[in-house]
């Protein structure tokens, strides 16, 4: 069960046009292996928050269009 849940969460949805897994976390899911790669490590917290805070924006923002326009259709 937990693969399938996995899957569905990291599935690009036809509506919003994003993964529940990135709407949530705002990046995609990383599998063990990803986690030796190098990441963009911010400086401080407060500059990680402010990035964090307006990648949601934007995402949601998007996120909302996408489904408005799936529910006209």
């Amino acid at each position: 069960l937990n693969y399938v849940l996995f899957a569905y969460r990291t599935a690009v949805h036809e509506s919003t046009k994003y993964s529940p897994f990135y709407l949530l976390y705002g990046r995609n899911a990383r599998m063990p292996i990803e986690f030796d790669q190098e990441r963009d490590i911010p400086e401080s917290y407060d500059e990680y928050a402010f990035k964090i805070l307006k990648r949601f924006n934007e995402i949601y923002d998007d996120a909302r269009k996408n489904n408005d326009n799936a529910r006209k259709k």
